[in-house]
């Protein structure tokens, strides 16, 4: 088969979406098929140079953004032209009430190719710029209803979304299908690479997502302050791409040496913070189904979270950890004193996640994927 993926942003680019995306594409890459994905020319911070790559046997063509709307949400119109310019079996749109979910939408329908759609979790207003705010309502009202009113079929994280979505069209071919997690997660690592690299020695609690309000660092920096009036032990680690919020993280860490801001960091690094982690963390305010939690669980972690969105799909407690709600940062103090006195609880826990982890195989998932793709797909045979 010919394939389309269309989403925000790709490789190079940190993005959860782009790495779902990724996962697909390459199996789909070694099942024989071919595959291209279309995305914006933005790394989130400058635009990118190169239009036009291969990564791992995959067709980049990255379309040149107009304007930013918000940090996940570009204009590029060109992804029009592009589909329609092209032959391709099925087009594979991703997340919901962004605009080239519809121009690629609109597209396929005047070339007759089946789309399917993930949401990758339903958009909200709250904590977005005035323009985005603005947007919201006719996005999802006209632009994203008649786009999953197009579609041949509809992927959801998990059910937890179906009813927002059955709000918005009356497409009823919607499947539960959720992210993963990759098998290098789950390698036997000591995290003693990890710990040498960064000069890290007593237990590690990680945040590793995107340096975003959104993804709580705030909340978890004002709980570390706290904690470490009665923990000395305790060495707290922000990682993870800077969407803006880095220089405020830097800012609260002053004068706690046992408090980390890295940034962004290699693939490597990433495997091995797991690895080195005693305790991982995502207090958001919402998650799609968040990629690190899959990671961390992998890689045998206790995790604290909020129990927002897609996340109470992804996880239980206590068989995998805890949850605390948004902005309660006593709470979530309490979990994590709870998790570092508990060494029996932690390895407990982190047993059970490499366990959970495990039924999110990505080769497992990308194989529903084809299923649903053949099924919906023009080529496939007619009953």
């Amino acid at each position: 088969m010919r394939i389309a993926h269309v989403c925000p942003f790709f490789k190079p680019t940190i993005c959860g979406v782009g790495q779902v995306v990724y996962e697909l594409a390459k199996r789909q890459v070694r099942a024989g098929h071919e595959v291209h994905v279309f995305c914006s020319d933005s790394d989130k911070n400058k635009r990118l140079k190169r239009k036009f790559i291969i990564v791992d046997g995959i067709f980049v063509h990255r379309c040149k953004y107009l304007f930013k709307v918000s940090d996940l949400t570009y204009i590029w119109p060109e992804i029009f032209l592009k589909i329609l310019s092209e032959n391709f079996d099925i087009i594979h749109t991703h997340s919901l009430n962004q605009p080239h979910v519809f121009l690629a939408g609109l597209a396929a329908r005047l070339k007759k190719i089946p789309v399917i759609h993930t949401t990758h979790s339903p958009w909200i207003a709250a904590e977005r710029n005035t323009i985005a705010k603005i947007m919201v309502w006719p996005v999802q009202n006209i632009f994203s209803r008649l786009a999953l009113n197009w579609a041949k079929a509809i992927i959801v994280l998990s059910p937890w979304e179906i009813p927002f979505i059955n709000n918005i069209t009356k497409n009823k071919n919607i499947f539960p299908i959720p992210n993963g997690v990759s098998s290098e997660f789950f390698d036997e690592n000591s995290g003693d690479e990890f710990r040498k690299k960064y000069g890290i020695k007593g237990k590690l609690v990680l945040f590793l997502a995107r340096l975003n309000k959104i993804k709580g660092p705030h909340i978890l920096m004002n709980a570390a302050k706290q904690i470490l009036l009665k923990r000395t032990d305790a060495i707290f680690v922000f990682a993870g791409g800077d969407d803006g919020f880095k220089s405020e993280l830097e800012k609260m860490a002053a004068g706690h040496p046992n408090i980390r801001i890295l940034g962004r960091l290699s693939r490597e690094d990433v495997i091995n913070a797991y690895a080195a982690a005693d305790i991982y963390v995502l207090p958001s305010k919402r998650e799609g189904m968040p990629l690190t939690l899959f990671e961390a669980m992998a890689a045998g972690c206790p995790v604290i979270a909020t129990p927002v969105n897609n996340v109470p799909y992804a996880m239980s407690e206590p068989e995998n950890g805890f949850f605390v709600n948004y902005g309660d940062s006593d709470a979530l103090k309490h979990r994590i004193l709870q998790l570092l006195s508990d060494e029996k609880l932690r390895k407990r826990l982190g047993t059970a996640n490499r366990k959970r982890a495990s039924n999110y195989n990505w080769d497992d998932i990308a194989s529903d994927v084809d299923v649903l793709y053949m099924r919906m797909s023009n080529k496939a045979p007619q009953k």
